[in-house]
């Protein structure tokens, strides 16, 4: 059975943002074209999207990306394009003061606390 370098499932990290579908196979050398990680540090997984081009990839903590051997790869990106409403979320909590306060963030990007988090604070 084939071990999976990186899967969505266990982190959404792992496909980089508005991936197109693929699915096919490729040599080490091809496949490292596609993947994306940070050399200083090493157990980190970056974020990086495509949101202005028609393509795809990974991203991997460097130290995964050294453990991948000379050979041939099994690939499949499952994604899809849809053209819906965008989802908003909102809460108002009742006070007895007349006063209003308000914090506004977004959640496009998945996973990054430090750039979610920055509107609020």
């Amino acid at each position: 059975m084939a071990k999976k370098i990186c899967d969505f499932k266990d982190n959404n990290l792992h496909l980089v943002g508005y991936s197109v579908s693929f699915n096919g196979e490729l040599s080490r050398n091809e496949l490292s074209k596609r993947l994306h990680y940070r050399e200083n540090y090493q157990n980190v997984i970056t974020y990086v999207t495509s949101y202005y081009s028609k393509t795809w990839g990974f991203c991997i903590s460097y130290k995964e990306y050294q453990k991948l051997k000379p050979g041939m790869y099994k690939v499949v990106v499952d994604t899809e394009f849809v053209d819906r409403s965008l989802s908003l979320g909102e809460l108002v909590i009742p006070s007895l003061v007349k006063k209003e306060i308000m914090f506004s963030t977004y959640i496009c990007h998945p996973s990054i606390a430090n750039n979610e988090i920055s509107g609020i604070l």
